[in-house]
């Protein structure tokens, strides 16, 4: 019985030996990593049946792995210090097939019988070093993503090569140079992650080709020049995030054929003029907008009103002038609202009492006057409220008691009075969120800035005292 054993296994041994051979015979510019064979059967005759050695030959051929695809990937590995990676199991290994390396992802050729590196899934894993050029002769790759990481150099323009891409992630590095301007050839691309990193340059004109991207995110780099007019052929744009760098100029009239667009993030530039008329008629899928911190001026068009989608809007530290448009009020999905710094002027508009989703609104820094609406007490989700530095007047609505899920509110550096309503007591010694409460108040006769943590923590803390906004003391500065 032992030697029909060991007969048997060397059998076995010789079979698994000749397919590897017609491997390498048949395909000999490839490497075939063959698993072991531990197929037991019960008969001998069955391992001389043609069907199972057709199909054990052609699993072995589909684990073939181009031998260019295995240089390549190895010449990342080293450059990128591959061995104090977090993961880098089966990385240069022999006897574990390409396909099954940690963060390699396979698809079947279509043009031969081995198999294409499809994937580079290397995120937040450890690489440190620079990028090889000759990644781009993985022609098949559809997504690249090794972002948050330690890599540095320059992007490297040869990735042009590598038509297939849809998706190429390499936020959070330390990456410096510019963006090639011959990716503009990567007309599969989708996704594009290039954000905090040492960019710098100016935004491609060329990249007006990617007709098909849908997420652009290259904030915090240090990205200058002026938006490209060109950019308006991106019309599947869904997401753009251009925040924290020094661009400058105007936003582009053209950008108005962008009809899917989002989310735009540009604040923290050097962007001035107007935000163009042509963009709130057609950008009607928009949900967050972000311009603050730029020199942008000109009114709050009422034509926001027809956003129905939008739940963030920031115009914080620009120029905006004028009053705030009551037909506001539809934008009924507001969350946030942060329009803080500005040159505002007017009342509180009674009508914003239908955000009933609204739960931060920052309106600081501006001239705004009139009193505090007795209406937006149904807010009741509102969680932050900063009026602080306006030339508001008359006295804290006792109908605002009912906000129970306000954390912070902001007063100060206005020309408020009158006495603290009594039914903010009971709002006090009942609420467990208010932590911040900030006014002028002149307590035990001096003029003082009441700030209280934790108010809630003495239930008589509201005492009725007269209290007006003449004091030049601190308030609460909001800038987002």
């Amino acid at each position: 019985m032992n030697a029909y054993r060991t007969i048997r296994r060397g059998f076995l041994f010789t079979i698994s030996s000749l397919v590897c051979l017609f491997c390498f015979a048949t395909l000999p510019r490839t490497i075939c990593l063959v698993p072991s064979m531990a197929v037991e059967y019960s008969y001998l005759r069955y391992v001389f049946h043609s069907l199972a050695i057709y199909v054990t030959m052609t699993i072995m051929v589909v684990t073939c792995v181009g031998e260019m695809d295995y240089a390549v990937l190895m010449e990342l590995f080293y450059a990128t210090n591959g061995s104090t990676w977090s993961k880098n199991g089966g990385w240069g290994s022999t006897s574990v097939a390409i396909c099954d390396w940690y963060g390699v992802g396979c698809t079947s050729s279509s043009s031969s019988s081995t198999a294409d590196v499809s994937t580079l899934r290397l995120s937040s894993n450890g690489l440190m070093g620079t990028l090889p050029s000759n990644v781009s002769k993985l022609t098949s790759l559809t997504v690249v993503d090794m972002s948050n990481n330690a890599l540095f150099g320059t992007l490297p323009s040869s990735w042009k090569n590598m038509l297939s891409l849809r998706v190429i992630t390499l936020g959070n590095n330390s990456l410096t140079g510019t963006l090639p301007e011959g990716w503009s050839l990567l007309l599969q691309l989708r996704n594009i992650g290039l954000h905090i990193n040492r960019l710098s340059g100016s935004l491609p004109l060329a990249w007006s080709a990617m007709s098909q991207l849908n997420t652009l995110l290259v904030h915090q780099n240090t990205l200058s020049g002026e938006l490209p007019v060109a950019w308006s052929n991106l019309n599947n744009l869904q997401l753009l995030n251009l925040s924290n760098n020094q661009l400058r100029g105007t936003f582009p009239n053209s950008w108005s054929a962008w009809t899917k667009i989002s989310i735009i993030d540009a604040n923290n530039n050097a962007l001035t003029g107007t935000i163009p008329e042509v963009w709130i008629a057609s950008m009607n899928q928009l949900t967050q907008v972000s311009f603050a911190y730029n020199s942008l001026q000109g009114t709050l068009s009422v034509g926001w009103a027809s956003m129905k989608k939008m739940i963030f809007l920031s115009f914080v530290r620009n120029r905006f002038s004028g009053t705030l448009p009551n037909s506001w009020s539809a934008l009924t999905s507001m969350q946030q609202l942060q329009l803080a710094s500005n040159s505002l002027i007017g009342t509180l508009p009674s009508s914003w009492s239908a955000w009933s989703q609204v739960f931060r609104m920052t309106l600081s820094g501006n001239q705004l006057n009139g009193s505090l609406p007795e209406s937006w007490a149904s807010l009741t989700q509102l969680e932050y409220l900063s009026l602080g530095s306006n030339e508001l007047i008359g006295a804290l609505p006792s109908s605002w008691s009912g906000m129970s899920w306000l954390s912070t509110i902001g007063l100060g550096n206005n020309k408020l009075s009158g006495m603290l309503p009594s039914s903010w007591d009971a709002y006090c010694s009942e609420c467990k969120n208010l932590q911040r409460f900030l006014v002028d108040c002149p307590c035990e006769g001096s003029s003082t800035y009441r700030e209280r943590n934790n108010p809630c923590e003495s239930e008589n803390w509201l005492v009725e005292r007269p209290w007006n906004g003449s004091s030049t003391s601190p308030y609460l500065s909001d800038s987002r």
